[in-house]
Order: C-alpha cells, then structure tokens, then sequence
C-alpha cells in the first residue's frame, strides 16, 4: 500500500494508555495529567498552559475560536477566501482580502499565507509542518489526526485576554487521547527539522521522476518545503483516484471535507472548471519513503485516458 492523502489524516503512531478513567474522577488523577500535558504543548506553541484548552479536533477547534473572536468582536469575524470547510460556512464569519482569522497552510494547497497581522489561525496542517509561535496570535486552532494521533482529540489556543467572550465548553475528558496528542505535539516539534529536510527530498524525486516519465502537470503552489502538492494534470481527478486506488495506491482531488462538490478553493484561487476537475492532491509525510514515490508515478503514467497535450505548455 502507498498512502499519499496524509493532509486528510495520517495513521497514528504508538498505543493508547489505556486510561480510560473518567479524568474528573479523584481517583484517576485526571486533573494532574491534564496540566501536565498543558504545559508540555504550551511550551510547544509558545504560550501558557492556561491558554490551552482540549477539543474534539479542528471543526471544533474552528468553531469555538470563531465564536470566541466574534463575541470580543462584536461582529462577524473577516476570513480569507481559501479557510476550511469548518471556518468558510461559519455564519459568524465573512470572506475578506484583510482577514482576521486565517490558516496558516493551506489544505488543499499547501501555501503559506502571511497570519503575522491576524487574530486568530487554523493550523491544523501546520504543526508538525512549520515552526509554531501562537504568542502574538489570540486563538488558533490544532488537530491530533494530522500529526499521527486519534481521530476525536484536538486542542486550541486561547489568548488569557479573550477568554471571557468563550462559549462554554466543559466536558469529561479522554485522558487517553489527551496523552498521546501531547507526546505526538512534542515529538513533531523536536523532530521539525529532519521531517522538512525528508519533505525537500521526497518533493524533489516526484518532481524528477514525473518529469522523467513525461507527465504533463502544473503545480498549483510551488512550495519547496511545502508536504502538500496540488498538480492539475491531463487526467479527470476522480477517475486518477479511482484508477490509482485499485492499486492500493491512495491520493486525492483535495480536501475530504469537499468530496464530490468541487473545490471552492481553487476556484476562488481563479482556477477554471476545467483545471479544477483535473487537480489530484499528494500529501506527503516524513514515513513515507522514496519507493512510496516511485510506484505512485509509474502508477500514475500507467494506462491514460486518451488525453493528449490538454495543458497549455506554460503548465509544465
């Protein structure tokens, strides 16, 4: 199996607790672990513990942010144009060249937007990915299943001097999950360096063996550094996944949230419907191998539909 999609999720790494004690329980020490595991991610963003609170994942951790920036505001909160499902429909928030809740990376993407003049951020692609300082940032939101925790556990940032205009999001705690995300955050941020410097190889063999097999693409954000590759090529982008994934071979057309309903994305980046239809998504991670890269482009150039020369050649 080749598993390319790691922008939708990534497979966990390591074994839960097994603590399954109910974390307000006195007997389960819940509200130790809980500060202890505060610290450890706080120290990671570069905020206090007390700013740290534990979600249900990035749809969550968007919403509350979004709810918490819109109280403080007293009024919508301005967004870009390319935010995530989970920020993009809030109605609480409206589309704007001056966003002041932005991502960081970009899922579908992978650029890297400029948030040194927001309020708050979506880096749920970003840790692991990029060097995190939240200290000048009200609010940002993080999810565990992309940095190879469980599905079900997130955290969010919450600046001390906002969070009065939070909802109220008490609930019972799985300390479980909790561990593991604070032990994946801290392995991800000391091992920043090593994953970008395998990201930088991996980018550059796609790029030379899609080259040497003579496939057309355009890449969408030509990023260097950057895990997520957006290529338009002259293939449908569904029928690339589906024809790749009788191979075990797992890729995308962009973000899972959007599956089947067309990017609003990448049309609001001034792609074309027909550009648009032709985009595959490759989400690279650090345990992906160079093998990983070659088997997905022999694949790929495999049996083609009978497209010829669709892009114009400034694409390639």
């Amino acid at each position: 199996m080749v598993y390319l999609d790691n922008a939708a999720t990534t497979k966990p790494i390591g074994e839960l607790t097994n603590n399954w004690f109910n974390s307000n329980s006195s007997y389960s020490n819940g509200n130790e672990i809980i500060w202890e595991c505060k610290k450890t991610i706080a120290e990671c963003i570069k905020v206090k513990p007390t700013e740290i609170f534990f979600t249900s994942g990035g749809c969550e951790g968007n919403r509350i942010c979004i709810d918490t920036l819109y109280s403080y505001l007293n009024r919508p909160v301005l967004i870009s144009k390319f935010e995530h499902k989970s920020v993009y429909t809030n109605n609480k928030a409206i589309p704007s060249n001056n966003p002041e809740y932005c991502m960081f990376i970009n899922n579908e993407t992978g650029y890297k937007f400029d948030i040194s003049n927001c309020l708050g951020s979506d880096m749920v692609q970003a840790l692991g990915k990029e060097y995190i300082d939240c200290s000048n940032l009200l609010c940002a939101t993080f999810s565990g299943h992309k940095i190879h925790s469980y599905k079900g556990i997130g955290f969010i940032y919450i600046s001390e001097s906002i969070q009065k205009y939070m909802p109220d999001i008490s609930r019972t705690m799985d300390l479980d999950k909790i561990i593991h995300i604070t032990g994946r955050v801290k392995n991800v941020t000391e091992n920043l360096t090593q994953h970008r410097d395998k990201i930088i190889q991996l980018r550059k063999l796609l790029f030379s063996e899609l080259d040497k097999m003579g496939i057309d693409y355009k890449v969408n954000c030509d990023r260097i550094d950057s895990s997520i590759i957006s290529l338009v090529i002259n293939e449908l982008g569904e029928y690339v996944c589906n024809r790749l994934q009788e191979k075990e071979i797992y890729i995308s057309t962009g973000s899972a949230c959007n599956t089947g309903k067309g990017s609003y994305v990448l049309e609001n980046m001034g792609l074309s419907k027909y550009e648009r239809d032709r985009v595959i998504r490759v989400s690279l991670d650090s345990e992906n191998s160079m093998g990983d890269i070659r088997e997905f482009v022999r694949e790929l150039r495999g049996e083609r539909v009978g497209e010829e020369n669709l892009l114009n050649n400034t694409y390639t």
